[in-house]
């Protein structure tokens, strides 16, 4: 059955490598993820799909976003130039982040209602683990994920727990990593990591198990993560 993966660059897989790389049949699976999109972008973009002819017969979306509702917030405190990127690309691309939990609570179920509303099947794939273990941003994404299972079990749509399975890849290693204060560290990492296959060899040199940087997946971490993803959309039995 044909499906659109909606996300942001974990979907993209730039940088890092994307779950989607490793999925089954895709000549039928369109990756519609963008790097730095937020919930409020990706609402957007869904509402242009539904209204376009292209996607009018695609019946299941798999929904990886809202990580950069979080993480987008600690890259601007982090320095001016992250700051300055982060606005850029809000204004020409609409990636504004929700401006709290509520919002975000409420501007998630009105996807959700949409897809529902045009008899679409849904699996939403929750926030991810970040690899830091000085800052509270996994707090954060913990309370956010739990607004995501929330509405998981309220419209009845399969949840595929990250956060979860990126724990049990890491274990017991303690690496923490996070951004530098340039976005140029990022252009390397695309290129390492996405063009070229060396994005395990990232995250051992920085004492990473599941990231290249904090948050963008490695191999590793993109294959387990597409394996779920294969089981949850096998439960989806075709029309």
């Amino acid at each position: 059955m044909r499906t659109v993966f909606l996300g942001d660059s974990l979907t993209e897989g730039i940088p890092g490598v994307s779950y989607w790389r490793f999925l089954r049949g895709k000549s039928l699976l369109y990756n519609r993820g963008r790097g730095g999109d937020t919930l409020l972008g990706a609402s957007g973009r869904l509402d242009k799909m539904l209204n376009s002819n292209r996607y009018a017969d695609i019946q299941r979306y798999v929904l990886e976003i809202g990580t950069n509702d979080v993480l987008l917030p600690v890259l601007e405190a982090h320095s001016f130039l992250w700051r300055v990127v982060i606005s850029a690309k809000g204004k020409i691309l609409g990636c504004v982040p929700c401006d709290n939990m509520d919002t975000f609570r409420r501007k998630y179920e009105e996807l959700i209602l949409k897809l529902l509303a045009h008899d679409k099947k849904i699996i939403v794939i929750g926030l991810p683990l970040i690899e830091n273990s000085v800052l509270t941003i996994n707090q954060i994404m913990d309370k956010y994920n739990s607004v995501l299972i929330e509405l998981c079990v309220r419209y009845n749509i399969p949840y595929i727990d990250i956060r979860k399975l990126e724990s049990e890849i890491k274990g017991t290693n303690g690496g923490s990593y996070f951004f530098g204060k340039t976005t140029f560290g990022s252009m390397t990492d695309a290129i390492l990591t996405t063009i070229l296959p060396f994005s395990m060899f990232v995250s051992r040199i920085r004492g990473l198990a599941v990231t290249i940087d904090s948050v963008h997946l490695n191999r590793y971490t993109a294959q387990k993560l597409a394996l779920a993803v294969e089981k949850k959309l096998e439960d989806i039995p075709a029309d």
